[in-house]
């Protein structure tokens, strides 16, 4: 699959969990709730580059998803 998945997924997820609409203000919530630049955090939620195997980890634990279905790589949304 693409990024654009991760993308679309990541940020539907995203939305569940009230982090803001607004581009700006959900690239800063997104950042801090990982302790990322704020450059890597946009790239990740705009779907320009995947996360490495522990921040996807991280990132699937935090929304209760299971990592493989976040980046298309599985059509099984539910964590194991």
């Amino acid at each position: 699959m693409t990024h654009k998945v991760f993308s679309e997924r990541l940020n539907k997820e995203l939305d569940s969990i009230d982090l803001p609409i607004r581009e700006d203000e959900r690239i800063d919530a997104f950042a801090i709730m990982f302790k990322l630049p704020k450059f890597k955090a946009h790239a990740i939620i705009d779907g320009i580059t995947l996360p490495d195997p522990a921040l996807l980890e991280s990132i699937a634990k935090e929304l209760e998803v299971n990592p493989e279905w976040l980046i298309g790589h599985s059509d099984d949304r539910k964590r194991k």
